[in-house]
């Protein structure tokens, strides 16, 4: 018993506390951050903290809700995916001291660091749209969303199953971890139609809250050309703020006349 007592002091005693770099988050931006300062920076100098033992490749929810992936196929061990040279803490940070360099873990360690990297992503909260959870849950062929791994398992059957009407897709009036993915998925679905034989009986429409197509003008310039051809109805500022499954109508908040609404009639 004393010999155990003592093994456990000693690696308690030996137990790292302070990294040159710390990253809260195991997801693709804080291992793609790991990666490229691990070839850089000596061993036991980058601490990565996350408890999840599973890490999942979020973009590629947008691929399941195309059919090219499942769920199931965007996830590994998490251990497998910790770059080498690294140190994975297995715990939550629930406090940045910045005035201290300092984390606070869930268990009540400390770790302290010379510099810091947040990559704890973002929350989806679909609570800012009224109806959506509802709609989300119960009517999961009409009304479905590639931002958790929960509702991507229900795209892609909604997309192959859908014969004619509306097919709206949004982007919101708040950040989201994806810029782009609101047009992959509707681009992808809209291929998905044409090899159904339904795109003759869809209007696709795309309703989003910015002033333009995308941000990069760059960009912008070659998706208006892509809607242009696909035939794709672009609306913009509006944003999503009710979801009505029984009747099956979106309602859109005009953003350059605040509180003014838009009703759009919806199959998908």
């Amino acid at each position: 018993m004393n010999s155990v007592y003592r093994i456990i002091v000693r690696r308690l005693s030996t137990q790292q506390n302070h990294y040159k770099l710390v990253i809260i988050g195991s997801g693709c931006g804080g291992l793609a951050c790991a990666s490229k300062f691990a070839k850089k920076l000596p061993k036991d100098n980058i601490a990565i903290i996350d408890k999840n033992d599973t890490h999942v490749y979020q973009p590629g929810w947008t691929l399941a809700g195309a059919g090219l992936k499942t769920v199931d196929e965007l996830e590994k061990p998490q251990s497998e995916c910790i770059p080498q040279n690294t140190t994975w803490i297995q715990s939550y940070a629930n406090q940045v001291e910045p005035e201290k360099n300092l984390v606070q873990l869930d268990n009540g360690r400390k770790i302290t660091y010379d510099y810091l990297i947040v990559a704890a992503g973002i929350e989806i909260n679909f609570n800012r749209i009224k109806g959506a959870i509802d709609a989300l849950d119960n009517d999961p062929q009409h009304v479905v969303s590639i931002y958790t791994r929960k509702y991507a398992a229900n795209v892609y059957n909604a997309l192959n199953n859908f014969r004619s009407g509306q097919a709206i897709f949004t982007f919101p009036a708040t950040p989201i971890k994806c810029p782009g993915a609101p047009q992959k998925i509707m681009y992808l679905a809209e291929d998905l139609f044409r090899k159904n034989n339904v795109r003759d009986k869809t209007t696709v429409t795309y309703n989003t809250s910015l002033p333009v197509i995308f941000g990069v003008k760059k960009y912008a310039a070659a998706l208006m050309e892509i809607v242009k051809e696909r035939n794709i109805q672009l609306n913009t500022r509006l944003n999503l703020v009710e979801v009505r499954a029984n009747s099956k109508e979106a309602i859109f908040e005009n953003l350059d006349q605040p509180g003014t609404m838009k009703t759009f009639k919806y199959d998908l």
